[in-house]
């Protein structure tokens, strides 16, 4: 039963009640809200409409106080559900509070600034002050508690906040590099997670779906942060080990395409998913690159980075579809990128490079080329000059060691005469 605190009242003074009306008080409220949530608009709605305060006399007014408070609170839940309309929500949810406390009902009081606190939470999430709601989500549980037998009907609402409540504090704790905590956090809200699709949903509905995709997402998201900040550090072996670096963030995003898609925050959640998956995996390409690179004194083969440039390109496309919340990893997508222009430029051959190995390779081959030729010409009496010996040893030597880059050094070979390079054997006469 709701007990009326009477010495709560606040503002206009109302009529004192008889036990008879004070008990009628109680019994609407119970009659409400014993009802279904989905029917409970309806049931109000028609109370009011057949308020009369001739017959009911002095409790007329806490009646309607009462009744329109419980349409408040539950229009909030209405635009909720359907509508994912938090603002809005949040503003009905601390009017019907205000009503509630005037005619001294505490538990409902309770279990609207409860639920109240949650709407403003989400409102600063997508505000992305995380730590603002951390705050209010710590006392969503306390209020929801406090609130009786109300707060008893409300329960899974408590068990539907967990999942959010343990992301966020793992979010916060990743974003001041705790990896430690973070991950325990994370883990905790995905198994949270998990624990509200299976005791509350039908494994295939929408809804099952949407959670168990949640709990992979909330994976998938430290994943992410671990093999960002590991590829930062250089620590390129660490994400090469893990083979199925985007596992959870596929199976996140097959999961929430066929989960709540009614629900903007879901739908949203879908697109991070996808710039997830592809970042992950470019993530994972380019740590493989950049090993190479390290391990190896060849140039790399900038071609292999076309792949890694199409997913980041992927991962920025899904990323902006997701909104504001997705802006960090627009930004991470652009550093990535940068990387991999600076990868390229690195990787280009110059003039100081390309002798490294070739140069090594020519010498090498100029001295057995030389016997060879000049053993030739003396046999079989070629008749080759001493020049044109030494140029095409030099040439065939050159060749051997840079192929046809070799054509770069026709200069020191060839002097350079009207603009056109020739053997001065052949000089024009």
């Amino acid at each position: 039963m709701a007990e009326i605190n009477k010495e709560k009242k606040k503002g206009k003074q109302l009529p004192v009640l008889s036990p008879k009306e004070e008990a009628l008080v109680q019994e609407t409220i119970e009659d409400v809200f014993t009802s279904d949530s989905g029917e409970a608009l309806i049931i109000i709605e028609a109370k009011l409409r057949n308020l009369d305060p001739q017959e009911i006399g002095a409790a007329f007014e806490w009646l309607q106080i009462a009744l329109q408070s419980m349409w408040q609170f539950f229009e909030a839940i209405r635009l909720v559900r359907k509508n994912v309309d938090w603002v809005n929500a949040h503003e009905l949810l601390l009017s019907a509070a205000d009503g509630f406390n005037s005619i001294g009902i505490r538990e409902l009081f309770d279990l609207c600034i409860g639920i109240g606190s949650y709407s403003e939470a989400i409102i600063e999430i997508q505000k992305s002050n995380i730590g603002k709601a951390l705050e209010l989500l710590s006392d969503v549980k306390k209020y929801l508690d406090n609130a009786g037998q109300f707060g008893s009907k409300f329960r899974p609402l408590i068990d539907h906040i967990e999942p959010d409540a343990l992301y966020l504090a793992g979010v916060k704790a990743l974003m001041e590099l705790d990896f430690g905590n973070g991950k325990i956090l994370i883990e905790q809200a995905s198994q949270s997670a998990e624990r509200v699709a299976l005791e509350y949903y039908e494994e295939g509905t929408p809804l099952y779906n949407t959670f168990q995709g949640l709990a992979r997402f909330h994976r998938a998201y430290y994943t992410y942060n671990r093999a960002y900040n590991d590829f930062n550090l250089y620590d390129f072996d660490s994400i090469i080990a893990k083979k199925g670096l985007a596992e959870d963030a596929i199976q996140a995003r097959e999961l929430l395409s066929r989960g709540d898609l009614q629900n903007e925050l879901i739908r949203n959640t879908v697109n991070t998913s996808n710039a997830l998956v592809d970042l992950l995996m470019a993530i994972h390409e380019l740590a493989q690159l950049m090993n190479n690179i390290f391990q190896s004194t060849l140039k790399l083969e900038t071609s292999a980075l076309i792949s890694v440039k199409q997913r980041i390109a992927t991962a920025s496309d899904s990323a902006a579809k997701s909104g504001s919340q997705a802006v960090i990893f627009v930004r991470a997508c652009n550093l990535l990128s940068d990387r991999v222009k600076n990868i390229e430029r690195l990787a280009k051959p110059t003039k100081k490079d390309f002798g490294t190995l070739s140069g090594l390779v020519a010498s090498a081959t100029f001295l057995p080329l030389f016997l060879i030729v000049s053993w030739s010409n003396t046999t079989f009496s070629t008749g080759l000059n001493a020049t044109t010996l030494i140029t095409s040893c030099i040439i065939l030597a050159l060749i051997a060691g840079f192929g046809f880059g070799a054509l770069r050094f026709k200069s020191l070979v060839f002097p350079t005469h009207n603009g056109k390079d020739y053997p001065k054997s052949h000089k024009q006469k």
